[in-house]
Parts: structure tokens; sequence; C-alpha cells
């Protein structure tokens, strides 16, 4: 799981710097790739039976967030961005962990952040040969804020795995 982080942490940097959004910087990026699922772990540790599937495989049968909050009074992104408050954080990147599966209700300033997030989590399910359902539930969203065509979509995402995989 911790090399699944600091993997998102590293695609999302990279998408930044490679698309050249300005508003967030590659640390920024990287620091909200490492923590976007931080309250995972953190709920798995506190709650008995929480997502057992994550412990027994390397399936990566990530809850949802409606399901979380019914089971749990709680899920896994609001522990997040309340380990990012605590860590003192900057506010893009608790809102950012905080909202990242919530893309309707983000605040202007964190749409870029979430939209590379958003990509990144793509990039890595390519690069593992896995398909989210949640990718094409984001996908416009993501092409919009990114200032990406669908026809872009693919060349960067290409891109960006040629330079993870230089990169790690």
């Amino acid at each position: 799981m911790w090399d699944r982080f600091n993997e998102i942490g590293l695609l999302t940097a990279i998408i930044t710097d490679s698309l050249k959004i300005r508003s967030i910087t590659p640390e920024q990026a990287f620091t909200a790739g490492m923590f976007c699922d931080c309250g995972i772990p953190i709920l798995m540790n506190k709650l008995p039976g929480y997502c057992a599937a994550l412990k027994q495989s390397d399936a990566l049968n990530w809850p949802s967030i409606p399901e979380e909050d019914q089971k749990h009074n709680t899920s896994h992104t609001v522990v997040g961005h309340l380990v990012a408050r605590n860590w003192k954080l900057p506010d893009l990147i608790a809102e950012a962990i905080r909202d990242h599966h919530d893309v309707a209700n983000v605040s202007p300033g964190a749409r870029q952040l979430i939209a590379a997030l958003q990509f990144a989590l793509r990039i890595h399910d390519l690069i593992n040969r896995r398909d989210s359902s949640e990718w094409y539930a984001h996908r416009e969203f993501v092409l919009a804020e990114l200032d990406l065509s669908e026809s872009e979509e693919k060349e960067v995402a290409e891109e960006v795995m040629e330079q993870f995989h230089y990169a790690s």
C-alpha cells in the first residue's frame, strides 16, 4: 500500500510538471498524491473488518465513499483530511484529500489539483493493468480542468508513464 501512495504522488507531480500547471507546484502535487488515501490504513487499524479485502489481497478493492460513510460514519477521505489538517499541510492539499472522490463539490482552488490526482490514479491503474469505473465518472472533469482533448489524453498518459518508469 505504501508503494502505491508513493507512486501516486510521483505520478501526480509528473502530471503537474508535464502539463505546466502553474497553480500547483510538483511538491504540492506529490504531497497530495502521497496522502490522498492515507485514511485507509488508519481506518484498517482502528475499525475491525474495515476493508478486509485490502488486507488479504493485492486486488486493491478500494471502498466507495458512500459505503464507508454508511457503514462506519466516516470515510478515508474525511480521516485523510483530518490527518492533513493535524500535520498542518496546506489547505489546498487537505481539501484535495477530502474531495478527490467527489469532483462535483470541489472548490475552484482545488479543481486542478484534484484533476491531476484523478489522472494520476487513472495512469496508475493503466500501469498496473486495472480498470476503475471511477475514472469514467470523473473523466470529463479531469480533461476539462487539465485542458486536454480526448486525443491528447492517451498521448499525455503515455508520456507520463514513460517519465514515471524513468524516475522509479
